[in-house]
C-alpha cells in the first residue's frame, strides 16, 4: 500500500507545476493547520522522503514566511486563487533573532518550498499554474 503521510506525520500528495519544457510533479508534505504551517521545515536537515512542502491556507493573503530555526536553504514558491505563481523567492536558513521576513509581495493562497536552486533547475517561474493532487485521491 502507498503510503498517504509522512514521517512528520503530514499528508502527502503530488503539486504539479505546468510549462515548458514539459510538467513537472513535485512530491510534497501538506501544512494546513496553523501549527503546521508554523512548524514547516523547521529542525530538519533534509528533504528526504519528499521534495518539499505545500503550505495552504484558508483564504488568500500576503504575509511573508520567515526562515527561525530552518537549517535548509530553500526557494519558495506562492500561487493565487486560480493556481498561478506570483512570487518566487530564495530563503537562507537562520538559527538566531533576528531573522529575516521573506514577503511575496502580492496575494497568495498557498506556497511550496523546495532546496534551493530546484525551481531554477526546473525552469518554474511566475506565471506557471500549480495543481495538488493528495496521495490516495
Amino acid at each position: 500500500m502507498e503510503k498517504t503521510v509522512s514521517d512528520a506525520g503530514l499528508p502527502l500528495g503530488i503539486l504539479i507545476v505546468d510549462g515548458p519544457p514539459s510538467g513537472v510533479r513535485l512530491t510534497v508534505e501538506i501544512a494546513e493547520t496553523a501549527e503546521n504551517r508554523a512548524t514547516g521545515l523547521m529542525g530538519r536537515t533534509e528533504l528526504s522522503e519528499t521534495d518539499g512542502m505545500a503550505f495552504l491556507f484558508e483564504r488568500a493573503g500576503s504575509g511573508g514566511f520567515w526562515m527561525k530555526n530552518t537549517l535548509i536553504a530553500l526557494d519558495i514558491a506562492f500561487w493565487d486563487e486560480q493556481g498561478a505563481i506570483v512570487a518566487i523567492l530564495q530563503m537562507e536558513p537562520c538559527e538566531a533573532d533576528p531573522c529575516p521576513t521573506y514577503s511575496p509581495g502580492a496575494e497568495y493562497i498557498g506556497a511550496v518550498e523546495v532546496e534551493k536552486g530546484r525551481l531554477e533547475r526546473e525552469s518554474i517561474s511566475i506565471g506557471n499554474k500549480v495543481k495538488l493532487v493528495r496521495d490516495g485521491g
